[in-house]
């Protein structure tokens, strides 16, 4: 103890003491403060129909929405939102859900995985997609006499018209430069009963005027708003006598201001699972990767083959609960190499019935089920809807 010096308080007042100040806050002064989310108004261009039709005359060399046998529009977002107080664009992010429903009365089997179409059945099959590319620039119309403009006059009011009007006709300000690649769209989600969602950026406008503080109203033409799409795109047999409500498509949309970093991406399983009914079985595990905060909420196999008798239609998996003995479990761990992700293993006992039936059960060379991949939906927390197939096999 000896080594250690003896400091007076008066010696610590000094050390402790703020050069210049014999007080520390003097006087107190209450900042009147706010919280809240930064939500400026958008002024955003989007489409408010979509077409869903069979498109017997598809290209399939075409990489639009014109190479897919059923597809809507390219349904384009042109974004010119600016907080005209900071001179700032204002980047966005769209949310887009969709479901699909067949009428009870038409025969129409629904697919949540690609198939092969014909041209020449007449069954009524039907596979949807929803999917987003990123989209050219947009560039003024070429519609005679289109010239870019505001809509208001004052600083605070100048954003850019989305339409204009030419000899009584109203015509697009903008279009891209080129329609939308769909054939080789990742970002892609599986249109099915309950639903299905995708989130893709739409860029900030941009502008080449140079005005201090004032590059996005000052001259109009110099803007560039931004672009993105999105599409429902498919398969389906074009040769079947399709009508106009065989197929009821509800598509709905979200824009927020955001950075593309806080794009959902989709997620999937790598390969589909398959599991086969023996003495040695073991229990049936899924792994689905990266679901973030997400929780699995519902596991569904789905068939409405209409060749087939009193088919399951859906059959729902019942989770293990305190009335469910031996229902699935569901295991959230990081991931193997990328511990910043999150992966849920799904556990299926090798006993549940569901397994046993869709292997054809006591019967299985004469099941419509065993061997034959069942479309399978596993439902995420956050509204994504994780798609694959689900193979149950007899033992060899």
């Amino acid at each position: 103890m000896k080594r250690f010096k003896k400091i007076t308080a008066a010696t610590l007042a000094t050390v402790m003491a703020v050069v210049g100040s014999t007080q520390l806050f003097a006087d107190d002064t209450s900042l009147t403060t706010t919280f809240g989310v930064y939500s400026p108004t958008l002024h955003i261009s989007v489409p408010v129909n979509a077409a869903v039709q069979v498109n017997p005359l598809y290209d399939n060399t075409a990489n639009t929405v014109k190479g897919f046998t059923v597809a809507s529009e390219e349904l384009k977002i042109f974004n010119a939102s600016v907080d005209l107080e900071k001179d700032e664009a204002i980047p966005c992010v769209a949310t887009v859900k969709a479901t699909i429903t067949p009428k009870a009365s038409a025969d129409v089997q629904t697919k949540y995985n690609a198939f092969t179409p014909s041209e020449t059945s007449t069954k009524k099959v039907i596979n949807l997609n929803l999917a987003s590319t990123t989209a050219t620039a947009a560039i003024n119309d070429e519609v005679a006499g289109i010239t870019a403009a505001y809509e208001g006059s004052e600083d605070d009011e100048k954003l850019v018209k989305f339409t204009s009007t030419v000899s009584a006709k109203d015509y697009s300000t903008y279009k891209t430069a080129a329609d939308g690649n769909f054939k080789t769209a990742t970002n892609k989600a599986a249109i099915t009963a309950w639903g299905s969602k995708i989130s893709f950026a739409v860029p900030k406008a941009t502008t080449t005027d140079t005005t201090a503080g004032k590059t996005f109203s000052s001259d109009a033409t110099k803007i560039t708003p931004g672009a993105a799409s999105f599409a429902v795109i498919g398969n389906a047999n074009s040769g079947a006598e399709w009508a106009s409500d065989d197929v009821a498509v509800a598509i709905s949309y979200n824009i927020k201001a955001a950075a593309a970093t806080a794009v959902l991406n989709q997620t999937a399983i790598s390969t589909a699972p398959t599991w086969t009914n023996s003495s040695s079985a073991t229990d049936l595990t899924i792994v689905i990767p990266d679901v973030g905060e997400s929780k699995v909420t519902a596991i569904a196999a789905h068939n409405d083959d209409t060749d087939i008798a009193d088919v399951y239609g859906n059959y729902f998996f019942e989770a293990k609960s305190d009335t469910v003995a031996n229902g699935y479990t569901v295991t959230y761990a990081p991931n193997a190499t990328t511990a910043t992700q999150t992966d849920a293993t799904i556990k299926i006992p090798k006993d549940y019935v569901s397994l046993s039936f869709l292997a054809g059960g006591s019967d299985p060379d004469n099941s419509p089920y065993q061997g034959k991949a069942q479309d399978f939906v596993i439902a995420l927390s956050d509204g994504r809807f994780v798609v694959t197939t689900l193979t149950c096999n007899k033992a060899s």
